[in-house]
């Protein structure tokens, strides 16, 4: 893979928005479309986390690639997991040999909510299949695709499930090509779906799971999103340190004047921390059952960090790093893309669920269990009679809770192998300093539906406390 990925062609494909055939079937013949695939399916049957570090090598070259890669495999696995036999048996070794797969859920006014979904399904008369109508935008992969994963509500119900699409069926069409600032070779399309008929076998999982799938389906998106923006950092890391030690101002190299040997340090610690955030979601992706708050986590991190460095890169190459790649080769120079990279990675915090809404769901997953516990006390349209019963077990759960907290602290000394028995403490400790007050303030937020209106003022209040309580170690 390293070996035939200096081969390819970056600015060719950022200039002409398409991704070679040759390129497609040497991924063919990788097996870059099966890597996750069961080998019983045709697949390699890789683990997450050497995945992982197939999709850094991949996007230290070109993230159009690892784009292409992701959006196929994690139909793939959607399938793998949740398909009827019949189904992964009609469909997986099709994806395993390079057949793509697209997975329809946004709309205009659906985006990271799959309740606000209008493509609508209805049974047919004879109860063998559905009737499809609606358009999808932002489809990855769709002028390529052999069939889509589509998520439709039922017309009686209102329940939402997913379809298997035949992108071959009577009124599918590609409606528009979506052009962007940056991943020019996304294949992103707008479909409508006209009285498209769905045969009862390609409902996939089960009717009603939809909202479900679509949310799992997004967190196996998520999984390879902190391993991609890990290698383009290190791509950064090179760019950077080359340039500071051949670039020349005022006398001295680049390397040697202090700001600039502060931001290639700051690249240089970001991008380990972000390889081993990345590792750690991937190993934990491989042995726990759920693990959305880590991905959540992980993707977060790892894609504002990247776009901090690609950041600081622009700013150490300057001029150059403003210029496109082809203008650097047309003039003579070596072209190196940091321009393309801060296009391409302007997505990373708004696909696959925004920064926003990432730190919405991450307080929503911590703080879940104490919404049950506090709600009824302290939502002020609770009778007095619902309050006093769910005391006791307030008071239980509580005296509970914060006797664990203060016990907790002398667990510290199981970090001493690390050599950092100090650091570790004050580390554990001041965790849970800060975290007495964010539960506090969940009190005061009423409710998880309030929490959420109010992400934005609860995290400076968090910040504000984690000043005051928080004191720096001498």
């Amino acid at each position: 893979m390293k070996h035939w990925l200096r081969s390819v062609d970056s600015d060719e494909i950022d200039r002409t928005g398409k991704i070679p055939a040759a390129i497609h079937e040497n991924l063919v013949a990788l097996g870059a479309f099966g890597m996750q695939i069961d080998p019983a399916f045709g697949g390699l049957g890789l683990s997450q986390i050497e995945y992982n570090m197939i999709m850094k090598l991949i996007a230290s070259r070109d993230v159009n690639l690892t784009a292409l890669i992701s959006a196929h495999q994690t139909i793939a696995l959607v399938l793998q997991n949740f398909g009827t036999e019949d189904q992964k048996k009609q469909y997986v070794p099709r994806l395993a040999n390079g057949a793509m797969a697209a997975f329809a859920l946004s709309e205009n006014d659906a985006g990271a909510d799959p309740s606000k979904i209008s493509a609508s399904v209805q049974e047919l008369p004879d109860g063998d299949g559905f009737m499809l109508n609606g358009e999808k935008v932002w489809t990855p992969n769709a002028n390529a695709a052999a069939f889509f994963v589509v998520i439709a509500k039922h017309d009686t119900a209102g329940e939402r499930s997913a379809f298997i699409v035949d992108a071959n069926s009577d009124g599918v069409e590609i409606a528009h090509s979506n052009q962007f600032m940056g991943m020019r070779a996304l294949d992103n399309c707008v479909i409508r779906f006209t009285n498209v008929q769905i045969p009862s076998e390609n409902l996939l999982w089960e009717k009603g799971k939809g909202s479900a799938l679509a949310q799992i389906t997004e967190n196996y998106g998520r999984m390879a999103l902190p391993a991609c923006a890990a290698g383009s950092a290190k791509t950064c890391l090179e760019i950077a340190r080359s340039w500071a030690a051949e670039r020349k101002q005022w006398g001295r190299y680049l390397g040697h004047h202090e700001s600039i040997a502060h931001k290639i340090a700051n690249i240089a610690g970001y991008t380990f921390a972000m390889d081993a955030v990345a590792d750690l979601a991937a190993k934990m992706t491989d042995n726990e059952p759920d693990i959305r708050m880590e991905t959540a986590i992980a993707k977060l991190y790892n894609t504002e960090a990247v776009w901090g460095i690609i950041d600081d890169t622009l700013q150490i190459r300057s001029g150059r790093g403003y210029e496109t790649a082809e203008s650097q080769k047309n003039r003579g120079e070596q072209p190196v893309p940091v321009e393309r990279l801060m296009r391409d990675w302007r997505i990373s915090t708004i696909v696959h669920g925004s920064s926003e809404m990432m730190r919405v769901s991450i307080a929503s997953e911590v703080l879940g269990k104490h919404y049950q516990k506090t709600s009824l006390l302290f939502d002020r349209k609770t009778s007095r009679k619902s309050k006093f019963a769910a005391l006791p077990g307030f008071l239980t759960y509580y005296l509970q809770w914060y006797a664990k907290l203060a016990l907790s602290v002398s667990i510290f000394p199981k970090y001493r192998s690390f050599g950092l028995n100090w650091q570790s403490m004050y580390a554990f400790c001041g965790a849970h300093i800060v975290k007495r007050p964010g539960i506090h303030f969940t009190a005061f937020y009423d409710t998880a539906t309030r929490l959420e209106k109010k992400s934005e003022r609860f995290w400076v209040d968090w910040w504000i406390l984690r000043q005051n309580y928080l004191l720096l170690p001498p």
